[in-house]
């Protein structure tokens, strides 16, 4: 048997121990967290109300009251910083208790262009009312259509999603509902070609899927009557105007960017279990005195049952793919983009492809002469089915008694047409049977010419 020996250690070691973990405490610099206060006020020292406070790398955060005062938690080494529209943010190191932040105005985004239908003018020279939305902050939410994207990005613009099919309508309401009967959605002007509005938003289809939003520069919203003077009584209800991206002089180059990811339901409906469900129809038999059914005698012995909510959604992947040629001289500028794109809808049987091609091209012929042409060759598929089966309510309507497949490879539902009881077909069978595949072709797309110099006729 193998021995082991004992080791004593010396005495004066922990207490070495102890005064070395001392040294490193008490050497390691502890800022603490302090109540600092100040006052934010503009380039003309005035008070600045409702300014955001925010100590960086934190998430504290305050405003200014009405006197541009403020107080937050914050300790020396900290960095705070204010921001408010119309003013440049600025970030100022905590060196006191109390700190005084002027801010400066800018007028950056008075120097916009946007476009108005005759052309582009800057922002601060623009009287009617217009909002504007980059193609970056458009892409944020990947959306899968552009419209979708529009939801909550601008004031006093109504967007709805009226599908939940993949690529489906939504509505837009820039001037509320004008009329009960007629179409209530703005016009659409896509490098200046009108492009109908969707007739019924709710029919599935969109007719504006096939823009791919990744070749966006810019959207403006034209909400006041004056885009009736440039458009007509067609713009009765709106004006939402689409500029493409376009090509930059320089060598050329290529940019591919792509994602993919998944969609999930993210809470489902309560429903009972095939255990909950018996006690009910028990406790239900016991109150008629009839419609006792042998099978449900002991309810604690049944399994789950069918959950037709996990029967029917699923993990829907989503991918997209974008490819860019961009480049040109001093005269010819050119854009080539290629995209695909592919989304599964959360219920089976829901599908959305678009592949896409667009040519965007300028040519500065002579000094005063330019010509060019933006064209779109866009090809949808849509799998439409589970919308136009409403297979989502009926799944809601099944119990969890029924088997989705019956032992005989037959689809379970409820086909007893005696007495009270109404058939119910299986969602699940209708969205693997039944099937409303759309293909779509489009082309949009215009030749321009125009006069560079207007003293020119």
């Amino acid at each position: 048997m193998e021995k082991f020996k004992t080791i004593s250690l010396p005495s004066w070691l922990p207490g070495c121990i102890l005064f070395l973990l001392l040294i490193l405490l008490t050497g390691t610099p502890v800022f603490a967290q302090t109540k600092i206060s100040g006052t934010v006020t503009n380039n003309q020292n005035k008070p600045v109300s409702g300014a955001t406070i925010h100590v960086v790398k934190t998430a504290r955060y305050t405003t200014t009251d009405d006197a541009g005062a403020f107080s937050i938690e914050a300790g020396k080494g900290d960095v705070i910083a204010v921001s408010y529209v119309g003013y440049a943010q600025k970030e100022v190191p905590v060196t006191s208790d109390n700190l005084n932040i002027q801010l400066e105005a800018t007028d950056n985004q008075l120097e916009n262009l946007v476009v108005i239908g005759y052309g582009k003018v800057r922002r601060k020279d623009l009287t009617g009312s217009i909002s504007s939305i980059s193609g970056d902050e458009l892409r944020k939410t990947q959306p899968s259509t552009f419209d979708q994207a529009l939801q909550g990005k601008v004031a006093g613009v109504v967007v709805q999603q009226i599908s939940g099919q993949p690529g489906g309508g939504v509505s837009i309401q820039i001037h509320g509902v004008s009329s009960v009967n007629g179409n209530n959605s703005p016009l659409y002007v896509i490098d200046g070609v009108v492009i109908a509005p969707p007739g019924n938003p709710g029919a599935g289809s969109n007719p504006l899927n096939t823009i791919n939003p990744s070749e966006i520069e810019s959207i403006d919203v034209l909400k006041d009557a004056s885009a009736t003077a440039i458009y007509g009584s067609q713009a009765t209800n709106g004006v939402i105007v689409i500029s493409t991206k376009r090509g930059k002089s320089g060598p050329p180059t290529i940019t591919y960017d792509n994602y993919f990811g998944y969609q999930r339901l993210p809470k489902r409906l309560p429903v009972v279990d095939l255990p909950q469900f018996a006690s009910l129809l028990n406790a239900r038999a016991v109150v008629w005195g009839f419609d006792a059914r042998p099978e449900f005698a002991n309810p604690q012995y049944l399994g789950t049952g069918t959950d037709w909510q996990e029967e029917l959604f699923r993990s829907a992947p989503m991918q997209n793919h974008n490819l860019t040629i961009n480049g040109g001289d001093a005269r010819t500028q050119y854009l080539l983009s290629l995209s695909y794109f592919d989304q599964d809808g959360i219920a089976l049987g829901s599908n959305f492809k678009r592949y896409s091609v667009r040519l965007n091209l300028d040519n500065k012929t002579t000094n005063w002469l330019k010509i060019g042409t933006s064209l779109q060759l866009a090809h949808i598929k849509e799998a439409v089915s589970t919308t136009s089966n409403s297979v989502i309510n009926t799944a809601l309507s099944l119990t969890p008694d029924i088997p989705v497949k019956n032992l005989d490879g037959s689809w379970g539902g409820v086909t007893n047409t005696s007495g009270w009881v109404t058939p119910v077909p299986n969602p699940v069978g209708l969205a693997a049977l039944n099937s409303d595949n759309r293909l779509c072709f489009r082309c949009p797309g215009h030749v321009f010419a125009k006069n560079q110099n207007p003293l020119r006729r």
